[in-house]
């Protein structure tokens, strides 16, 4: 697969900061303020990446502590452009930034993995390119996971808009993240709902169980899910919303999706072949 990168000039790249602390906080030093990289998937996008984009920039964490990487599945229309003209604008902002642009659209899960394995931060946050951040997401990761030793993978609430206006997960889903890892494995064997927007991963856990599995090209999160919960990663949650997640034509949000159930049957058995 052939792929074209921008990226920054080396020299221009800097050490994370940290922020300063706040006059009259009580706080003697800044808090660790580890690298962060937002993983931007793209696929004909051409008409909400930018958004995207300037909520990854907007991040009161600091683009200086965030590693952009963004991922195009072989768009057929200007979304590499878009991506182009934006990088040459504001690139300089990042500690680090680039782009790849695939030459064959091969489906979400390789588009994932193409990004992740070119991330270098401790934590990788993804995000598709019709959705958004919010000004506070990183932060308030980053702030749970340092004082949460042991997650590897945690998620947060969205806010859905467009077509539709909801919260999610549902007050009834929130009781899945209280189990143990095993039990989560066991659930998301018979049924799964869609918290992957807010997704936040330890690199060294989503290389440990291998990426995404890309016999699924349009389902990267279920078998992530499986993986990660199967090798004893729990799956923790944040109740507070960290992505707007837009509800249209998109890389993540096709019908068949969502109603393709002899296919999620097969992902299930594949995997419930695997258990020990």
């Amino acid at each position: 697969m052939g792929t074209g990168i921008v990226s920054t000039d080396p020299h221009t790249l800097r050490r994370p900061i940290a922020p300063s602390p706040t006059p009259g906080d009580g706080l003697s030093a800044p808090r660790p303020c580890p690298l962060i990289s937002v993983a931007v998937l793209s696929y004909n996008a051409e008409a909400t990446i930018q958004d995207t984009l300037d909520s990854v920039l907007n991040q009161a964490y600091g683009p200086r502590n965030i590693e952009l990487v963004i991922s195009d599945d072989g768009s057929a229309d200007g979304t590499p452009a878009a991506i182009t003209a934006w990088l040459e604008k504001h690139r300089e902002h990042f500690h680090k930034a680039r782009a790849i642009f695939n030459e064959i659209n091969a489906g979400v899960s390789r588009n994932c993995n193409v990004a992740w394995q070119a991330c270098s931060g401790e934590w990788i946050k993804t995000i598709g390119a019709d959705d958004l951040l919010t000004a506070d997401c990183l932060s308030t990761y980053v702030d749970y996971v340092l004082h949460r030793k042991d997650c590897d993978a945690v998620f947060a609430k969205m806010r859905w808009f467009g077509a539709i206006d909801r919260v999610t997960p549902e007050p009834s889903q929130l009781a899945f993240f209280d189990r143990t890892a095993m039990q989560q494995h066991r659930l998301l064997r018979y049924g799964s709902f869609n918290f992957a927007p807010t997704s936040f991963l330890r690199n060294s856990a989503l290389a440990s169980v291998g990426y995404a599995d890309e016999r699924f090209r349009n389902i990267e999160d279920l078998p992530l899910w499986l993986k990660l919960t199967r090798h004893g990663h729990k799956l923790f949650l944040i109740d507070r919303i960290t992505v707007n997640y837009r509800v249209a034509h998109s890389i993540s949000k096709s019908s068949s999706r969502f109603v393709n159930l002899p296919f999620l049957l097969e992902l299930i058995e594949i995997h419930s072949q695997q258990e020990p």
